[in-house]
């Protein structure tokens, strides 16, 4: 059995512990950013959306030209998917320190929401074997809304 000294050392080395995994997990919330820092932490998640739907473009235009086997292709899409998903997280999670970082925020989560539907509608129809055209001008729309986002975010 142990003695009272020795529980109350674990209590505490495990209650320290606990206070150290609170705070860690506090700073990827962005609760204590300044508006410069949440602005930047906005531009990152765009950044790797941006990225995402670049790569998703070039698939698709692989698979069009009929320079790539669909299941490169497909699993680039899916990869790609994954980041898109990683993005709106990362965007999801930032506790905007003003309004007008909320509404940026908001923006580049519908931004990158539209992109992953659009990534998405690609995988469908090359499972399907549809025409890619439609994807392929959902993509390059969705390349735009992220460009114009990320504008929005840089001018502000």
């Amino acid at each position: 059995m142990l003695s009272w000294s020795r529980r109350r050392v674990r209590a505490l080395a495990g209650a320290a512990g606990l206070a150290v995994v609170l705070a860690l997990s506090a700073g990827c919330t962005g609760a204590e950013k300044s508006p410069d820092a949440a602005r930047s932490f906005v531009s990152e998640g765009l950044d790797e959306a941006s990225s995402a739907v670049a790569t998703s473009q070039l698939a698709v235009e692989q698979a069009r030209a009929h320079r790539s086997f669909a299941t490169t292709v497909d699993v680039t899409l899916e990869d790609q998917q994954a980041d898109l998903v990683h993005a709106t997280r990362h965007l999801a999670i930032l506790v905007a320190p003003d309004v007008t970082v909320a509404r940026l925020r908001d923006r580049a989560l519908a931004a990158t929401n539209d992109a992953t539907a659009a990534v998405t509608a690609a995988r469908d129809a090359l499972a399907h074997g549809r025409s890619l055209a439609a994807p392929s001008a959902r993509l390059d729309r969705a390349a735009d809304e992220l460009d114009a986002v990320t504008g929005q975010v840089e001018a502000s």
